[in-house]
């Protein structure tokens, strides 16, 4: 049976990682327009595209439902207002992350197969 990621060691390390620096008295701050309050966690660069980064906290943002309906819905949070031009050198940092992270699984899966076979 295929376990979730979502609750994965991994996973809930990368939250708390995530999560951190948005820390307020009264919950957390949103990463895109700065309300307090209750937060879910966005991918930068989503899951289905990008499934090697799911774990990653550099991937991950703590954004009120707001932010994150508004996102998902139009690929913007206001007119040309996108996650590239708020973090540009986060998507940089995560493609290259991505990289490192597809050449880690594939050597693994290379090694699975050699002892295997």
């Amino acid at each position: 049976m295929k376990r979730n990621w979502r609750f994965s060691p991994e996973y809930t390390e990368a939250k708390r990682i995530a999560f951190a620096p948005y820390q307020e008295d009264y919950g957390y701050r949103c990463a895109l327009c700065g309300r307090v309050g209750e937060m879910t966690l966005f991918h930068i660069l989503g899951v289905g595209a990008h499934p090697a980064l799911r774990c990653e906290s550099l991937n991950l943002l703590p954004v009120c439902f707001e932010c994150h309906r508004k996102y998902e819905d139009s690929g913007r949070l206001e007119k040309g207002l996108t996650i590239e031009k708020i973090f540009p050198n986060r998507i940089q940092e995560l493609r290259l992350l991505e990289r490192k992270v597809s050449k880690s699984v594939m050597r693994r899966t290379t090694l699975i197969r050699k002892k295997i076979l």
